[in-house]
């Protein structure tokens, strides 16, 4: 048994007669998904209740972006609930077919620019979703769409700022501002996001000892730098990285 069988799925989708991927499924071509972009939801349901698809619509949905039309070739996936035993089995297929990583990340790996990925939790919230922030970054990257999950979400947003968004420093007045901009955003979008699961947080580090050749301050403007912090040290590029990794 392989997990995806072109030819299972080309007899499953027979009637299709256009273009296939290499997995053998069709392929919708870009012209008309440009053109369901202007389709609207009843335009849609009619068409399909007309062509005896009478039980393709769900409703209730939690929309993360409002304003933004979805419009893909589907990729579906359905997750039941983990039995040990079975979860071993598929594991140890998904090795032999040459599969890596966890489960959730083998739809992933198949996807392609245009398909929007629809995952069946059975409405699952607890104990784990399909996806965190580095699997959806992963998803966007391959579709350049969304997806579609009936089950929770999480993920983690972190900016980036600076101390000087926080106080006032000689002639960095526009870089202060913009990053107490980036501060005030953060908080903005933590409260718009976390109904949604999502945390969003800021780093604001202060001086940062630049490598050899860079920054272009003086030894002596450095060591006046980190006397006037408490650990007496500025801070390293993998202090900053290890903050955002305990965050994301």
């Amino acid at each position: 048994m392989k997990m995806t069988d072109p030819d299972a799925v080309r007899a499953i989708t027979s009637a299709w007669q256009g273009a296939r991927d290499d997995n053998g499924r069709p392929l919708v071509s870009e012209d008309i998904l440009k053109r369901m972009e202007l389709v609207t939801t009843e335009e849609a349901w009619g068409v399909l209740r007309r062509n005896g698809y009478n039980h393709q619509f769900s409703g209730n949905w939690t929309t993360l972006h409002p304003g933004n039309v979805l419009v893909g070739r589907a990729v579906t996936c359905r997750w039941a609930p983990r039995r040990p035993d079975v979860h071993d089995s598929i594991d140890l297929q998904g090795e032999s077919d040459g599969r890596i990583g966890f489960q959730n990340s083998w739809v992933i790996d198949e996807l392609t620019e245009g398909d929007v990925l629809v995952v069946d939790l059975f409405g699952k919230v607890r104990d784990g979703t399909f996806a965190g922030d580095n699997l959806a970054t992963a998803i966007q990257h391959s579709t350049h769409r969304g997806l579609v999950v009936d089950g929770g979400v999480r993920g983690a947003i972190v900016n980036v700022a600076s101390l000087s968004g926080l106080r006032a420093s000689v002639r960095l007045g526009p870089y202060g501002a913009s990053k107490a901009g980036v501060m005030h955003y953060t908080q903005t979008l933590a409260a718009e996001l976390a109904p949604y699961g999502i945390r969003v947080n800021c780093v604001a580090p202060a001086s940062i000892n630049p490598s050899p050749g860079q920054g272009g301050q003086t030894p002596e403007r450095l060591k006046e730098s980190a006397d006037s912090i408490p650990l007496k040290r500025l801070c390293e590029p993998e202090d900053v990285a290890r903050t955002i990794l305990a965050l994301a």
